[in-house]
């Protein structure tokens, strides 16, 4: 019986053996070339051909190799197609954080109330100026012995028209007036020409004696020593504009080329007494030569 079983089991592992045989290992399996002409390929001895990729005859297909340098264009194209950050509005306004704390009754540690508050930023009020070309336009230029513009007289009452006879005083009067009222020029104006009769006279006049007169009108110093170094210009024959001389600016400028040349039509005043005047120049277009 031990034999049987001996030769039992030894036959038992012969046929497990041939079964072992029968069947290839994985690693053995030989690939099947695939040729255009056969679309479907299988092969009987290789379970795992019904996986193998079948090309499609009517699709074309194009396989490129990457390389290092078209990975590194791949991740730069990634790289932007990322959102950019958008700028951020620029805030007029800041927000300033404040402590409140009682000056007579101390308060506890910790017990100090916090408030925000927002504090707006004032823009600054740009000064009417004129460009380098506008200085150079024909209503500034200096007046000739032929020009007989005589401008009339209006309801308004302005300080310069008792003054279009001489250019200077006009020029005068306007630098007065800044940022200083009519009523207040006006109380000054008669003993100020007496004393500063022409352009000559006030570079004469000591400029402390025309600071005591004009004190009540504000800024006298400054106004002063415009009227000065103005009258020194005004007195050379090299300038053509009236623009060149110190001390005039727009307001001035304007109301040179309205009361002395006559070019009111080629300028556009911003103060609102000399805007007054020119609407009158408009209104009565047709009746002035």
């Amino acid at each position: 019986m031990a034999e049987q079983t001996t030769s039992e089991g030894f036959h038992e592992e012969e046929e497990e053996e041939e079964e072992e045989e029968e069947t290839p290992p994985i690693h053995d399996v030989k690939k099947t070339k695939i040729s255009p002409q056969n679309t479907n390929p299988i092969d009987a001895n290789n379970p795992f051909s019904q996986f193998v990729y079948k090309p499609n005859p009517h699709c074309k297909t194009t396989v490129k190799e990457l390389t290092a340098s078209d990975d590194h264009l791949a991740l730069k194209e990634n790289e932007n197609e990322q959102p950019q950050p958008q700028p951020q509005p620029v805030v007029e306004s800041v927000m300033v954080k404040i402590k409140i704390v009682s000056p007579y009754f101390p308060s506890k540690p910790g017990t100090d109330t916090e408030e925000y508050i927002i504090v707006k930023k004032k823009k600054k009020k740009k000064k009417d100026q004129l460009t380098a070309k506008q200085k150079q336009d024909e209503a500034y230029k200096r007046k000739t012995p032929d020009n007989t513009w005589k401008p009339p007289r209006s309801h308004h009452n302005l300080i310069q028209e008792d003054h279009v006879h001489d250019p200077w005083r006009v020029v005068c009067i306007c630098i007065l007036l800044n940022m200083t009222q009519g009523v207040q020029v006006r109380g000054v104006i008669s003993d100020f020409f007496d004393l500063c009769p022409d352009a000559k006279t006030a570079t004469e006049v000591p400029q402390e004696t025309i600071e005591r007169l004009i004190t009540s009108l504000g800024l006298q110093k400054v106004k002063s020593q415009r009227i000065h170094r103005f009258s020194l210009g005004y007195l050379w024959d090299d300038w053509t504009h009236i623009t060149q001389l110190h001390g005039v600016g727009k307001y001035a400028a304007d109301a040179y080329a309205i009361f002395v040349t006559g070019q009111w039509r080629r300028v556009i005043p911003t103060d609102h007494m000399l805007n007054k005047y020119w609407d009158f120049l408009h209104q009565n277009a047709h009746l002035l030569t």
